[in-house]
């Protein structure tokens, strides 16, 4: 602070040795020392003396791993990932690695960096559990992502079957096809249980026609829950319209 004060008052700070007053918590001047010589350096014969080459410390640096700011800014730069999703999965090295790997194996960084921030943390916190405890694998993550993607299963379940992911790191292609859950867009099988929906609710399909949007938002809920969420909810929303126009 006192050479700030120094130097913002245009002053010059000399080389000296100072003496520090702790009653007036104050330095005083007590010796100048014009240049090194004043000092009394002199070389250690029994130490030889030590050449550092840039090119050895450019080969020490590539051996280092990448800090945790180089990585930040570079999922930024990379992967396009929001400031904070960056900063989140880069706290820890099991995180960062799921995330470069599940990005990898399927091209959707931006995805596979949502899956970590939402469902991932979500989960975490239901197990009391750290990144570094994480042990489902990248491949399955990625499998997954390129499911929902395909139209395969839709968002819900994607959601019920990333659970059995993250806790025995199953199979999702596998899982879905042994648990028949792979997305109804028959509009047949769909047309069937519409209108069982709507005759089972008179008063939400009153509604709808009376004007009342929030009411189809109950319907596709009650068809969804009769498809045991494996509907296609685009579809599901599409044909109500219609029936409930005819």
């Amino acid at each position: 602070e006192r050479q700030i004060e120094l130097l913002e008052a245009g002053k010059e700070v000399v080389q000296e040795t100072r003496r520090w007053d702790d009653n007036k918590e104050h330095s005083y001047a007590m010796r100048s020392k014009e240049d090194a010589q004043d000092y009394r350096y002199f070389p250690e014969p029994d130490l030889v003396p030590i050449v550092i080459s840039d090119e050895w410390i450019a080969e020490v640096k590539a051996r280092q791993p990448e800090l945790r700011t180089e990585k930040l800014e570079r999922y930024k730069r990379e992967f396009d990932i929001p400031q904070y999703d960056a900063e989140i999965i880069t706290e820890s090295k099991r995180m960062a690695d799921v995330f470069e790997e599940t990005a990898a194996l399927c091209g959707k960084p931006k995805k596979a960096a949502n899956w970590l921030m939402v469902e991932t943390m979500r989960l975490m916190k239901e197990h009391d559990m750290e990144a570094e405890d994480l042990t489902f694998s990248p491949v399955n993550l990625a499998k997954l992502i390129d499911l929902a993607d395909a139209g395969t299963i839709n968002s819900s379940v994607a959601k019920k079957v990333f659970e059995k992911v993250f806790t025995d790191d199953v199979d999702p292609e596998a899982y879905v096809k042994e648990q028949g859950l792979g997305m109804v867009n028959d509009e047949s099988a769909l047309r069937d249980v519409i209108e069982k929906v709507l005759a089972d609710n008179p008063k939400a399909v009153e509604d709808y026609r009376g004007g009342k949007e929030k009411a189809m938002g109950a319907l596709v809920g009650q068809t969804m829950r009769a498809m045991k969420g494996k509907a296609n909810p685009g579809m599901v929303n599409e044909m109500l319209k219609k029936m409930l126009q005819s």
